[in-house]
């Protein structure tokens, strides 16, 4: 039978904390991670401490890969830093103690069922019906309020609406296993950060339907290969290139001032 006594160790931490923390969705694994880091930081009196992630494996009992997603998912939160000091064997973790800098998650949004139609909120695409009542009742039509004596009534989608919705439903043709694979050596080989490919080609997998054709990725690279980021150093890890799909971003370029021969425009 466990008998734990605070004298065998115990963990101190602030009471607006643990309250914040209680009103806070976190995930099941992450809140697992995130209480680790606890333990190694303030259960020590520190406030930061180098874990490697196989300590993480062996006291959560979660894969090395779930570990690192919910890592991720502790950072997008922005309730841990992560940094890597030199020739140090692991990385070094913080707890973010202002919890007014934490990013909540967002709750799910409910789907309203009316008389077979589904109606999605949270910005989704909603079918174009009109719902009415009798007696003028008050109704709501994508959240505008109107009276209306009319029946259900239903409009038949133009031309332009029916575009919309195309371009928001778009996909990329899904490939096989076999290309899928092909593809992101391609694009492994290219890109100059090889590091964790592992986690770099899960985060591929999961993208298969949804990200662009291996010729734009490739291009992407390249292009970025020549901004000011890269070229001042700062790779991000492939796995976090692909999970943002950085392939989309804006990339700086420096141009190298030259001189003009004045005869040329002549």
């Amino acid at each position: 039978m466990a008998n734990p006594q605070l004298e065998d160790g115990h963990i101190s931490i602030a009471t607006d904390i643990w309250k914040a923390l209680t009103a806070y969705r976190i995930p099941g694994e992450q809140m697992q991670c995130l209480m680790f880091i606890l333990r190694k930081t303030y259960g020590w009196k520190k406030k930061e401490d180098a874990i490697a992630l196989s300590q993480f494996v062996d006291a959560t009992g979660i894969s090395k890969r779930n570990v690192l997603r919910a890592i991720d998912g502790l950072q997008d939160k922005n309730m841990i830093s992560v940094v890597k000091k030199d020739n140090a064997p692991a990385k070094v973790y913080r707890f973010i103690k202002d919890f007014e800098l934490w990013k909540p998650q967002k709750k799910k949004q409910p789907v309203v069922k009316k008389d077979n139609v589904v109606v999605k909120k949270d910005n989704e695409i909603t079918q174009n019906i009109e719902i009415t009542g009798k007696n003028n009742a008050v109704v709501k039509k994508d959240n505008v309020v109107k009276k209306d004596n009319a029946s259900l009534s239903k409009k038949t989608p133009t031309k332009e609406t029916t575009t919309k919705e195309k371009n928001i439903l778009r996909v990329f043709p899904k490939k096989t296993r076999e290309t899928c694979l092909e593809e992101f050596e391609t694009a492994w080989k290219q890109y100059p950060n090889k590091k964790e490919k592992k986690a770099a080609l899960a985060e591929w997998k999961k993208l298969n339907g949804s990200r662009p054709d291996v010729a734009i990725v490739l291009a992407a690279i390249e292009n970025q290969k020549r901004g000011r980021e890269w070229q001042q150093g700062f790779v991000p890890y492939m796995r976090r290139w692909i999970k943002g799909e950085r392939w989309n971003d804006v990339v700086e370029i420096e141009i190298e001032n030259q001189e003009v021969d004045p005869w040329d425009s002549v």
